[in-house]
């Protein structure tokens, strides 16, 4: 079995200081995906939070249901880019707020 072993330290629109060990390229896009999901999470109820903005509130502008928007701030599915799009777009923000890790 080939193993893929990968320090990433900098990979935009991630930041990373691991070591991982990967069985397969799947599990890397796993991996990737699992990473973005947390961020966009995070970083969408900051700025939700910067707005003071509800859930609702924030859905209502966006056009999006309540129930979609708090799965996503609770990192249970990864918003398309539309998605990702109509959030900043109704937050007065860019895209790359949304999906870059701050430090």
């Amino acid at each position: 079995m080939n193993y893929y072993n990968i320090k990433v330290t900098y990979w935009q629109p991630f930041v990373f200081d691991k070591m991982c060990i990967f069985t397969n390229y799947k599990d890397i896009i796993i991996f990737m995906e699992n990473e973005l999901r947390k961020v966009i999470a995070y970083n969408l109820r900051v700025e939700r939070a910067k707005k003071d903005y509800t859930q609702e509130k924030l859905a209502e502008l966006a056009g999006i249901s309540t129930k979609h928007l708090t799965k996503i701030e609770n990192e249970n599915v990864s918003p398309s880019i539309y998605i990702i799009f109509k959030l900043a777009t109704a937050l007065g923000i860019t895209v790359d707020k949304l999906v870059y890790k701050n430090e």
